[in-house]
Order: C-alpha cells, then structure tokens, then sequence
C-alpha cells in the first residue's frame, strides 16, 4: 500500500515539475528533455520498497512523459557516496534528482548548495544539517 501511495506521489511531483518547466516564459525554442536522475538507498530498484516504487514512478514518467532517466547505486551508504551519485548525474545533465528515503537528508542538505542549478525530491524526509540521531 506505501508503494503505491509513494509511486503515486513521485509520478504526480514529476509531472508537476515537468508541468513547471513546460510553462517556463523562455523566449527561445529547446529541444531540450527534461532529465530526471535517481540515487538509490542501499537497496536495489527491484527492493519492493522506496527505491522500486520511486524508479517506478520514474520509468512512469519516461513511458507517458518522454524524460529522460538514469539511476545510480552508491558503493556505500555514507554522506560522501550520496553526494558523489547525486554530483554524477549532475555532470551527466540529470538537473532532477529524486532520492527515496530520510537516510539522503543531510546529502541533499550538501547537495542543495552545492549544485543550486539543480532542483532535488526527498521522499520521506526533510534535508538536515546533522544526521538523526539513534
């Protein structure tokens, strides 16, 4: 039931945002697709959990929306791992970057200063300055 609520949401953020850009006041035609980028927790996109529902919502959104989309698995599940993924799909042009679950909440803090171009979904948390304590 929680995927599906999650997999709603992310498909209705990512229209919404795909709905944002769309309406831009930009003067010059673009060719150019919306690119939505995810880094995944220590599972996997297959987990039955916020990462399959959340690139589910995703792959939604290439099939019926035409973006463009790429996820990346950190080595690890430290600050440094989820910052160097969310910093290469950066550089790969992934200006959307959603990440499923409170564990990315002080990387996408990091992330948010560090690459301002970029705009971030956080499901089920908020970014924080220090990490949770146990």
């Amino acid at each position: 039931m929680k995927i599906k609520k999650l997999f709603k949401t992310t498909l209705f953020l990512l229209a919404t945002t795909a709905n944002l850009v769309g309406c831009s006041n930009q003067t010059t035609p673009t060719t150019n697709t919306l690119k939505v980028g995810m880094v995944t927790n220590s599972g996997t996109i297959e987990d039955k959990s916020f990462n399959q529902g959340t690139w589910e919502g995703i792959e939604r959104a290439k099939n019926e929306l035409g973006v463009q989309t790429m996820y990346l698995k950190p080595n690890g599940t430290t600050e440094a791992e989820y910052l160097k993924e969310i910093g290469n799909l950066k550089d790969a042009g992934f200006n959307l970057i959603i990440t499923p679950g409170f564990k990315f909440e002080s990387a996408i803090y990091a992330a948010q200063t560090k690459y301002p171009e970029c705009k971030f979904i956080l499901l089920d948390g908020a970014p924080l300055t220090v990490k949770r304590l146990m």
